[in-house]
């Protein structure tokens, strides 16, 4: 057997020194690269940990150990916590409690940035400047979905003190770095010739800050953490819906349902129903909102209402209809006004965005509100919103055709749905699947979310900038057009 490599070429054999083959690898980063943190900022899980075991100083001892052990050169959590010991803030028995504290909540917080970790390839380097162990973080890089094997180097500070890519280099040709610093993520590989991809996507991006700004704070964190957990690839219909919906749509169904919750009481009524495609996914929310709450969805549409009243009204029999409120997105509210004329059933109709300028009007709109059995109440009007588009349609469109009809089977409404959507295949799977996602990641902060939503002032306000933020975009204009 040769002991050095042989590459053979055209022209005659050639033998090459072993220490002159490198593999070719890319590099990442971990923390905010590969991993984000949900609380954002370490010192948050710090504050976590002092929480959840009574110790309101713990963000300020366990900081000042850590700065001690730095100074020190024995930067790990094991030698952290032993300076909380030596320094005589805690027993040793309680030392680990905290430890281990601290652990678990790195992995409660713990993020995958999917448009990153979708980039490693086998055998790829993962650099960090980080505390806590090598087997800590392969364990916590499997926890977010990275099941590819890794090179993983952890240092105190390789990287930002420069020790770390000059030996990477010797063993490795580093075709990329991609890291969140901008020093030692960028400057630095820079610096030996490393290509470098600078990340500052796990940042809170200006759509999150205004919600944090609001006193939205769990709102925001969980809009970044579904930004963070986009599937589809940058660039793509699917990656703009999945963005939109979840950045903005899901604001706007949180504030919608607060809203409809407080108008139901204040009225007395029985119970809300959630009409029509529209309120789709607005009825998954609500109930996950509000699971106390008597919230049910009901199968209408335009042409239901207008060719299949005696469907709709079987159906609506055991729905104690004129004692709740019925509540959609967008309405002019002609449909429902024509629907009580021709069956007087008594209507409460809500719309969170009442079309008031409708050009095509076929009725006196002054008649919705001086009809006896029919009251029609709204958070904001169109009127006070541009651009003009149907993009909330377009963002709360269920993933079926309309509603053709209603028959009753079994004592169970059966809508019939035409077999055709207005709107392409991928778009409408991906707000299925941001959905899906949303409900996931709502549950563990469902009460943070109501209790913060609860108390926002001008709520009307903050409805407009949500209206106007998802119908701006030219391709949601485009969108639009189909329904």
């Amino acid at each position: 057997m040769p002991t050095r490599p042989v590459l053979e070429t055209q022209s005659a054999e050639v033998i090459v020194p072993a220490t002159l083959l490198r593999s070719t690898v890319q590099s990442f980063d971990l923390f905010d690269t590969l991993v984000a943190r949900r609380c954002v900022g370490p010192h948050e899980i710090f504050a976590e940990v002092g929480a959840a075991h009574g110790k309101r100083d713990f963000v300020a001892a366990r900081i000042a150990a850590e700065q001690r052990c730095f100074a020190a050169g024995i930067f790990d959590l094991d030698a952290i916590y032993a300076m909380l010991v030596h320094l005589g803030y805690c027993t040793v028995e309680d030392a680990e409690r905290l430890r281990q504290s601290e652990i678990n909540a790195e992995f409660d917080n713990a993020i995958p940035i999917v448009e990153n970790l979708m980039q490693v390839q086998d055998f790829d380097i993962i650099v960090s400047d980080m505390y806590l162990s090598e087997r800590i973080l392969r364990s916590l890089l499997q926890h977010v979905g990275l099941r590819r094997p890794v090179h993983l180097f952890v240092s105190n500070d390789g990287k930002a003190r420069d020790r770390v890519w000059a030996e990477l280099g010797c063993r490795w040709l580093l075709t990329r770095h991609m890291g969140d610093n901008p020093h030692s993520d960028f400057h630095l590989p820079r610096s030996h010739g490393i290509p470098v991809s600078h990340y500052t996507g796990a940042t809170i991006n200006a759509t999150e800050r205004y919600l944090a700004d609001l006193g939205w704070q769990t709102t925001a964190r969980l809009v970044r953490e579904l930004r963070l957990r986009n599937p589809y690839p940058a660039g793509s219909l699917e990656n703009s819906a999945w963005n939109h919906f979840t950045a903005l749509n899901l604001p706007l169904l949180i504030l919608a349902t607060c809203i409809l919750v407080d108008e139901r009481r204040s009225r007395g009524l029985e119970k809300i129903l959630l009409v029509g495609r529209d309120c789709h996914w607005l009825a998954e929310l609500a109930v996950h909102l509000y699971p106390g709450e008597p919230i049910g969805h009901i199968p209408v549409s335009r042409q239901a209402l207008k060719n299949d009243t005696p469907g709709a009204l079987a159906c609506w029999a055991s729905s104690h209809l004129a004692k709740s409120l019925v509540a959609d997105l967008v309405s002019t509210g002609h449909s429902w006004l024509d629907f009580h004329r021709r069956t007087t059933v008594p209507l409460n109709l809500f719309t969170l965005l009442y079309i008031d300028n409708y050009q095509y009007a076929a009725f006196d709109p002054a008649d919705i509100f001086r009809t006896d059995g029919f009251t029609l109440s709204f958070a904001i009007t169109a009127s006070t919103t541009t651009p003009q588009s149907r993009g909330l349609e377009v963002f709360n469109t269920a993933p079926h055709g309309t509603p053709l009809g209603i028959d009753v089977l079994g004592g169970h409404c059966a809508p019939r749905y035409s077999s055709h959507h207005e709107l392409p295949a991928g778009f409408v799977a991906a707000l299925g699947h941001a959905q899906a996602a949303i409900i996931t990641a709502l549950r563990p902060v469902r009460n943070q979310v109501v209790a913060e939503t609860s108390v926002l002032e001008d709520k009307p306000a903050i409805l407009r900038t949500l209206v106007q933020s998802i119908c701006a975009p030219n391709w949601v204009q485009q969108l639009s057009q189909a329904i």
